[in-house]
């Protein structure tokens, strides 16, 4: 049996924490640990985004100023907001059609630097052969006898020909 006369009601404290307060703690805290990683995250990727927009509006500006087309954005318009449809429309007219002046200007400028290219080369060879012949007429001086001048010029002449062909100069 049990006493009557004795309160019913709480435990008093015994200063002890139970163990789902432990739980909760330990909960909060990985919580505020990830809510910290999450904000760092948060500040890289705006970085990122800033980093990114200024590079579209570099670009943006960019084809802006070579744009052929006269086109102005829209007064109060950030660059970055300038609409996809128009930008590309702008790339489009920066590409050289087949049959316009640029394109033609453009193809002769590759004949050009093609004929350039051919020149220098023939260059190459003629200086190649003035030097051979300079050797050669250096060693025809120093000969004392026709017969070894004649031989070293028929020797000259030959070479000269045989380096200046028709079939070697293409």
């Amino acid at each position: 049996m049990s006493k009557k006369g004795a309160p019913r009601g709480k435990r008093p404290p015994s200063g002890k924490k139970g163990k789902k307060e432990d739980v909760e703690d330990a909960f909060i805290l990985q919580l505020k640990k990830s809510n910290e990683e999450l904000k760092e995250q948060n500040s890289v990727l705006k970085d990122s985004v800033a980093y990114y927009r200024d590079k579209l509006h570099a670009v943006v500006q960019h084809v802006l100023d070579v744009n052929v087309d006269g086109y102005k954005p829209e007064k109060g318009i950030c660059l970055v907001d300038v609409p996809e449809t128009d930008v590309k429309s702008m790339i489009t007219n920066l590409t050289i059609m087949p049959g316009s002046s640029l394109h033609s200007y453009e193809v002769r400028l590759e004949e050009l630097e093609t004929r350039i290219t051919q020149l220098n080369g023939e260059l190459a060879k003629l200086l190649r052969l003035k030097l051979k012949l300079e050797a050669g007429l250096r060693d025809m001086d120093g000969m004392t006898s026709v017969e070894d001048l004649k031989v070293q010029g028929k020797r000259l002449w030959y070479d000269c020909c045989k380096y200046w062909s028709p079939q070697r100069r293409t």
